[in-house]
């Protein structure tokens, strides 16, 4: 099984956005194993061995130090070395939890900045688009097609990087609780905080029906000039509704609303809102 971190990096390499922008998953990985270490007892002096002596416990006498159900053995072997290779004493210099929760807020914050500024650069974009006459469409129709498929472009990637840090930062909390239980829990805290934050609780659904209206502005365009246009426009007399329904996972929603969206204008009855 791969290690999710590795999953992420992977991820942050294909993605147009800089990695400094994604959730920093390794630093905050290694602060909660630095903390591991730190709230084990003290070691038996060298001098002084027993086999009577008992591994260190938690609080429902296991070990303290186990591997995770979602860790693969690369991350096993990750931990075993890291752990050899730094000195039990300079520990304190190196994580305090005060640290770890400090930088969970702080990266918590700069995803929040991060996907609403690249939203808003969306919109913005958007605004400009719809800004141009039928004329202008129809003179450079397909450059303002690829304006268009941009924009989507990148607000499926917006949507790609949120999924993937959320899920990060849930993994994040669970191991946290898992390997730390003599600290306090924080995974139920910061979720909720998460959860309340722009980057995750606003509906950016009004994006997907700003580009079908560009999209099918489009293809109006392509059909005055002779071309066959792939949508059709409806009025209210003549609409009739007809359901299909499919399986989606969640993740591709957006992707699959875009893709229709390029042949199927949404269609808002009156007085619905967008």
């Amino acid at each position: 099984m791969v290690a999710f971190g590795a999953t992420m990096e992977s991820a942050k390499a294909q993605s147009a956005f800089p990695g400094s922008a994604y959730l920093d998953y390794s630093r905050l990985k290694s602060l909660i194993y630095d903390l591991q270490l730190l709230n084990l007892r003290e070691p038996v002096a060298e001098n002084a061995m027993s086999l009577s002596v008992t591994p260190a416990t938690n609080a429902a006498a296991m070990p303290t130090r186990v591997l995770d159900d979602e860790d693969s053995e690369d991350e096993s072997q990750w931990r075993s070395e890291r752990v050899e290779s730094i000195d039990r004493e300079q520990m304190t210099e190196l994580a305090t939890h005060e640290e770890f929760l400090r930088l969970i807020e702080s990266e918590l914050r700069k995803m929040d900045r991060f996907t609403h500024d690249r939203v808003v650069e969306v919109r913005r974009t958007l605004r400009e688009l719809e800004g141009y006459s039928k004329k202008d469409v129809a003179e450079r129709v397909d450059e303002f097609a690829e304006w268009c498929h941009s924009a989507g472009a990148t607000f499926l990637e917006v949507e790609k990087y949120v999924n993937l840090n959320v899920t990060a930062v849930r993994k994040l909390l669970k191991k946290h609780d898992k390997v730390l239980p003599n600290l306090p829990p924080i995974k139920a805290f910061y979720t909720a905080r998460m959860h309340d934050m722009r980057w995750v609780r606003n509906d950016y659904s009004d994006v997907v029906v700003r580009l079908s209206r560009l999209y099918a502005a489009v293809e109006a365009a392509r059909a005055e000039d002779g071309g066959e246009a792939r949508g059709k426009q409806y009025d209210d007399q003549s609409f009739v509704r007809t359901t299909s329904k499919f399986w989606v996972r969640p993740d591709d929603l957006s992707a699959v609303k875009l893709a229709i969206s390029k042949h199927l204008p949404v269609f808002l009855q009156p007085g619905m809102s967008d």
